[in-house]
C-alpha cells in the first residue's frame, strides 16, 4: 500500500512539474513574442516619422539605437541642426535599410552608435562588423561630403543586472570597429574609456546597467561638443 502511494506521489509531482514547465514556456513565449510585437511597431513609427519631417542640407544626424533615441540632442547640445534618427532595439541591419534616407540630404556629420543590441541578440562580430562596412559603403556612396564618426559601444554594468552581454565583448568589437574606421575611411569615437570605472560602466552614469542617467548623457554631449561644428555651444 506505501509502494503504490509512494508512485501515486511521484507520478503526480512529475505531471505537476510538466504542467508547470509547459505553462512557464507558453507564458515565456508570449511575452517575447509581445515584446517583439511591441518593438517592431515602434520601429514602424519611428522609421514613418523620420520619413515625414523635413529634410534639410548640412544637418547633424544622430543615428542609431534606443541610447541615441532617449536623448533629447538638439537641447542637450544647443544646436538646432542636430536631428535624433535613433530607434530603440535597431541593430546593424535595421540601419542598413534606412542609411539611404538619411545619407541622400547630404548632411554634415553623422554620429553612428549601434551595436550592443546586436551582441544581445548573439549576433556574431563578423557579421557586425560587415553590417557596418555596408552602413559606411552606403553613407560614402549618397553622401560624400558627409563626416561620419563611429561611436564605440559603451561598456554595461554588471553588477546592476546586465546579463545579455559582456565588457570583453564589447572591447574586443570596439578595437575592430576602430580598425574598420581606418580602413574604410570613417572617424572612430572612443566614448568606452570615458565611461569605464573598474572596468564597467561607471555606477554613476546609470541605473540599470546600460542606459543612461542624465550625468551618462551630459558627458556623452560634452564629448560630442569636442568635434561637433563650431555652432554647437554646450552650456556648463
Amino acid at each position: 500500500m506505501k509502494q503504490k502511494l509512494f508512485y501515486a506521489s511521484l507520478i503526480a509531482n512529475v505531471v505537476l512539474a510538466l504542467v508547470l514547465f509547459i505553462a512557464y514556456y507558453v507564458l515565456k513565449n508570449s511575452n517575447q513574442t509581445e515584446i517583439l510585437t511591441a518593438n517592431k511597431q515602434h520601429h514602424e513609427r519611428r522609421k514613418e516619422l523620420f520619413e515625414i519631417l523635413p529634410k534639410q542640407h548640412r544637418e547633424i544626424v544622430m543615428m542609431g539605437d534606443g541610447l541615441i533615441e532617449e536623448a533629447n540632442w538638439a537641447e542637450l547640445m544647443q544646436n538646432p541642426k542636430i536631428r535624433n534618427r535613433g530607434i530603440r532595439g535597431d541593430m546593424t541591419a535595421d540601419l542598413i535599410k534606412r542609411v539611404r534616407d538619411i545619407a541622400e540630404p547630404q548632411p554634415q556629420q553623422i554620429y553612428l552608435y549601434v551595436g550592443g543590441e546586436d551582441i544581445a541578440n548573439g549576433r556574431t562580430q563578423i557579421e557586425i562588423l560587415q553590417d557596418y562596412e555596408k552602413i559606411l559603403t552606403e553613407i560614402k556612396l549618397y553622401a560624400p561630403g558627409t563626416a561620419v564618426w563611429v561611436q564605440s559601444i559603451l561598456p554595461i554594468n554588471f553588477g546592476k543586472g546586465e546579463r545579455l552581454r559582456d565588457n570583453t565583448t564589447i572591447q574586443a568589437l570596439n578595437q575592430k570597429l576602430e580598425a574598420l574606421c581606418a580602413r574604410v575611411g570613417g572617424k572612430y569615437l572612443d566614448l568606452y574609456k570615458h565611461f569605464l570605472l573598474d572596468n564597467q560602466l561607471n555606477h554613476n552614469y546609470t541605473n540599470d546597467g546600460v542606459h543612461l542617467n542624465a550625468k551618462g548623457y551630459k558627458l556623452w554631449a560634452k564629448l560630442l561638443a569636442e568635434r561637433l561644428p563650431a555652432n554647437a555651444v554646450l552650456k556648463s
